[in-house]
C-alpha cells in the first residue's frame, strides 16, 4: 500500500511539473500589442506613503498611438499586507504585449 501511494504521488508530481513547464503565456483577446520595444524604464522618486494602507505602483510605458510615461502613484491596498506585482511588456512573436499589473 505504501509503495503504491508513493508511486501515485511521484506520478502526480511529475504530471504537475510537466504541465507547469509547458505553460506558455499568451496575450488575452484585445491585449495591447506593439511592434517596437518600449523605452527603458524611467527612474522615479516616491515620497513617503500616505499611510501603511498604501502601496507604491511604479510607473510604466503605455501605448496610445505612441509611447508615453504613466507615472507611479500610491494606491490603497485591497487588503492588509497586499503587495503590487508590476505590469510588464513581454516579447511575443513579432511584437510586444502589455501584461497588466495586479
Amino acid at each position: 500500500m505504501r509503495k503504491s501511494m508513493l508511486a501515485v504521488l511521484a506520478g502526480l508530481t511529475l504530471a504537475v511539473a510537466l504541465s507547469v513547464a509547458s505553460c506558455v503565456v499568451t496575450p488575452r483577446p484585445g491585449a495591447v500589442v506593439v511592434g517596437a520595444a518600449p523605452p527603458p524604464l524611467q527612474a522615479e522618486v516616491s515620497i513617503e506613503a500616505r499611510s501603511p494602507r498604501h502601496v507604491w505602483v511604479p510607473g510604466y510605458w503605455a501605448w496610445h498611438d505612441g509611447w508615453f510615461w504613466e507615472p507611479g502613484r500610491w494606491v490603497l491596498r485591497p487588503y492588509p499586507g497586499a503587495v503590487w506585482v508590476p505590469g510588464y511588456w513581454g516579447h511575443r512573436g513579432h511584437g510586444w504585449v502589455w501584461f497588466s499589473g495586479h
